[in-house]
């Protein structure tokens, strides 16, 4: 009995130490996500001719959905982004 005791605190132990690492990489997961995204200069041609004919033509609002569309970025990555094209 005291064997099956050590096993159930054992594999209770293991699965927290688990649960705290996957947790740990998903923190570790979201802060590159946020951290390495393409600058405008890395955005495909295509693309970039898109967004600097839409802030030309004044349709920032669209440019910056376009953005969104295209990478998953927050509404003020691709905001900050879309305001490069004007400088």
């Amino acid at each position: 009995m005291e064997w099956q005791t050590w096993l159930l605190i054992s594999v209770i132990g293991f699965t927290f130490y688990l649960y705290a690492e996957v947790r740990d990489l998903r923190m570790r997961l979201r802060r590159l996500e946020k951290t390495n995204h393409p600058s405008p200069q890395e955005f495909s041609p295509e693309l970039d001719q898109e967004l600097a004919a839409l802030v030309r033509q004044g349709k920032k609002v669209q440019a910056v959905k376009r953005v969104r569309e295209e990478h998953g970025w927050t509404l003020l990555e691709a905001k900050q982004a879309v305001d490069r094209y004007e400088e």
